[in-house]
């Protein structure tokens, strides 16, 4: 991600430019995101048939409480509906290196999960500074911000409110509230 700042926003263009750039990171992000998910969802469906961890060592694991795995075994799993689903620890002898390259790669994908998900927060803030910035430089109006980033033109006003920006009123525009006898 590049750091823009108000110095370098001289024009449409390179505003145009740096929102459009700051979306494609974020979308990157997200989509980083999804990925890490659905590999942490799928590996999670295909280590849960082998017995070779408990539902509380997966959990551990994750990072999370058991209810997060059976969420994910009850909505991607093999199931019966109504029916409890009870699978067979493997006990033998030698199964431990395979419960315990189980255990690491079910950490290593959470652990790849959580990165995803900073990414994301840090994408997000890196959108809404240059998005305030572009709002303050007056160079683009909240509707070809809104346009350019794809969210919602109310939501860019909200991100700049929220950085200190004030609100860029146009001085040619009329309202109710607008007096012209200079009161």
């Amino acid at each position: 991600m590049d750091a823009t700042t108000s110095a370098e926003l001289t024009d449409q263009a390179t505003a145009t430019a740096a929102l459009i750039t700051v979306r494609h990171d974020l979308n990157v992000s997200v989509d980083n995101l999804c990925d890490r998910t659905d590999g942490l969802r799928d590996l999670v469906v295909s280590t849960r048939p082998k017995g070779l961890l408990t539902v509380d060592e997966m959990a551990t694991a994750v990072g999370r409480d058991r209810n997060y795995i059976d969420s994910i075994w009850s909505a991607n799993g093999d199931t019966t509906k109504g029916k409890q689903t009870r699978v067979q620890i493997d006990i033998t002898p030698g199964v431990g290196e395979a419960a315990r390259l189980a255990y690491e790669t079910l950490a290593d994908a959470a652990n790849a999960l959580k990165r995803a998900a900073s990414m994301v927060s840090t994408a997000r803030a890196e959108r809404d500074r240059v998005v305030a910035l572009v709002y303050a430089s007056k160079l683009l109006g909240p509707s070809a911000i809104a346009a350019t980033v794809q969210v919602d033109r109310n939501h860019v006003l909200r991100i700049a409110r929220k950085a200190g920006v004030p609100p860029v009123h146009r001085v040619s525009s009329k309202n109710q509230y607008t007096h012209t006898d200079g009161n």
